[in-house]
């Protein structure tokens, strides 16, 4: 049944599957790609378009997951392209939880946790994900057709009664450059504005195409519900091959003419001004798209070294889907801390508590706490067979507080600055850091600059030494044979240090000497 939605809806597919006699089969030209919709984890329906362009549906045993993958994969695509993408809604993002309190209540009001999340597959990831238990348990299983260019182009098309808008978007980052993330490549209006563009919709024949395809669904729609579901407005997505074919895709959101006045009121406090009266609510074309959990939030900017956004590593303490960089040590010592500090923040584990008899005045330990409810729940998670006489031993032991375990940022900051005591932690990961900088080769005496002062005054003495020797000497012959002494040792020296010498010139030293003799 088609009902209002800001998500994803399924049930238009099988609207489009079932067959309309009031429509004459020539008419009714829509072509869709191989789609399979999941429900409870498992593959429920399987809709494909034949070679005749008329809409069908597989039959139970080709549902199977080995039947999927070999459809899927079985094709001359080379690793890393896109060979299908998976929509759901957001709303099965377990481990995407939302932080703000004030987000989580205007989500509540206004039912915008109902957006769509787009996952892309590629030869690698399909058959691993379809194997999978933990994807979304309700989704759509689409074939990713190539488009007509290099990169990933999508085709908006906003339809109501009256008017018929269509856009297009085009992604930045060419579809066959296996370097860059499948997300990167594929994301147009699912992603962030970085990922792609908007670029022009030339052609009339393209765009006449599309707004038959519009009307040819509603119409469709109308027919088979008898005249009951009339459609005010609708949002769909459409996407042109590389021979000029325009496929449909999928749908995001729709309105229905009558809508109840409780689901309007919804809305009422966003419109600004409450005395204006409102027949129906408004529809979300662009701000519907939500970013996978699976997929971190950056942008390739040196082409040169692209980034990688899957996160493929779940955290041990809270589970939250982080990459390798993310990670941070965290010694056992701040987790034993932070457990003695905080004794009340961490729920016990076992459930099995006695309860306390009311007429007992002696309360034995096991009505008190459980056996595991003085260990740290995460040292319990490491080692699940340890006790507490086990672990009174080990949290005294120098060898065991000084073992690390890898945690995501959020944690790290629960253990390590949750008390001023334990500040020390984000020192030594400080330190740490800095001594693995490596420092570029120098000399000796660049390196320790006070040899190199020793050596300057060494060489000074020397010289004057030999000075006060040259003077002693009263023959001429002497004279010059310590004037070429003199000016050995001063080649022994630097230009640069020369000047700094307080000397006298040894054409004044002749002259002197040949003044005396007279």
């Amino acid at each position: 049944m088609i009902t209002n939605t800001n998500g994803i809806a399924e049930s238009i597919y099988h609207y489009i599957w079932l067959k309309d006699d009031s429509l004459i089969k020539e008419s009714f030209q829509l072509k869709l790609p191989d789609t399979i919709i999941f429900k409870n984890g498992m593959p429920q329906v399987w809709y494909f378009t034949n070679q005749s362009g008329e809409i069908l549906m597989k039959k139970n045993d080709c549902r199977k997951p080995e039947n999927i993958i070999n459809h899927f994969c079985n094709n001359s695509k080379q690793n890393g392209q896109v060979i299908a993408y998976y929509v759901y809604n957001s709303r099965y993002n377990v481990k995407d939880p939302i932080n703000d309190t004030h987000e989580i209540s205007k989500a509540k009001q206004f039912d915008v946790n109902e957006k769509i999340c787009i996952y892309y597959l590629t030869k690698e990831t399909f058959p691993q994900f379809i194997k999978n238990n933990n994807k979304a348990p309700e989704g759509i299983l689409q074939k990713f057709i190539d488009p007509i260019a290099n990169h990933e182009q999508l085709i908006q098309a906003i339809w109501s009664p009256s008017v018929c808008i269509l856009s297009k978007k085009q992604n930045n980052r060419d579809l066959y450059d296996m370097q860059f993330d499948p997300y990167e490549r594929c994301a147009t209006f699912d992603g962030c504005e970085a990922y792609s563009k908007v670029i022009p919709l030339r052609g009339k024949q393209i765009s006449h195409e599309i707004r038959k395809q519009c009307q040819m669904i509603i119409q469709k729609l109308t027919n088979l519900s008898y005249g009951q579901t009339n459609i005010s407005r609708i949002v769909m997505y459409f996407k042109p091959d590389k021979q000029n074919r325009v496929w449909f895709l999928y749908c995001t959101s729709i309105r229905l003419q009558g809508e109840p006045d409780e689901q309007i009121q919804q809305y009422k406090s966003i419109w600004g001004n409450s005395n204006i009266k409102k027949n129906n609510t408004p529809i979300s074309f662009n701000t519907n798209f939500k970013r996978p959990h699976q997929i971190k939030n950056v942008l390739t900017v040196n082409t040169m070294h692209p980034v990688t956004l899957i996160k493929n590593i779940e955290c041990v303490e809270c589970g939250l889907l982080c990459q390798k960089d993310d990670l941070y040590h965290l010694a056992y010592e701040f987790i034993i801390k932070h457990f003695e500090l905080n004794p009340n923040s961490n729920p016990i584990i076992n459930e099995n508590i006695l309860v306390m008899k009311p007429k007992s005045f002696f309360v034995s330990q096991d009505h008190i706490r459980d056996i595991h409810s003085h260990i740290p729940p995460l040292i319990i998670k490491l080692y699940p067979q340890i006790t507490v006489a086990l672990y009174e031993q080990m949290k005294v032991n120098d060898a065991f507080l000084i073992k690390t375990i890898l945690v995501c940022e959020s944690c790290f900051l629960k253990y390590s600055s949750s008390n001023s005591t334990l500040s020390g932690a984000s020192q030594r990961v400080t330190k740490q850091k800095k001594m693995a900088v490596r420092l570029k080769s120098a000399s000796i005496l660049q390196r320790k600059p006070e040899i190199k002062e020793y050596l300057f005054q060494q060489n000074l003495d020397l010289i004057k030494q030999k000075k006060e020797a040259f003077f002693k000497s009263n023959s001429n012959k002497q004279s010059f044979n310590s004037n070429s002494q003199f000016s050995t040792a001063l080649n022994t020296i630097s230009a640069s240090h020369k000047y700094k010498l307080s000397l006298e010139s040894n054409f004044d030293q002749i002259s002197f000497q040949l003044n005396t003799a007279r």
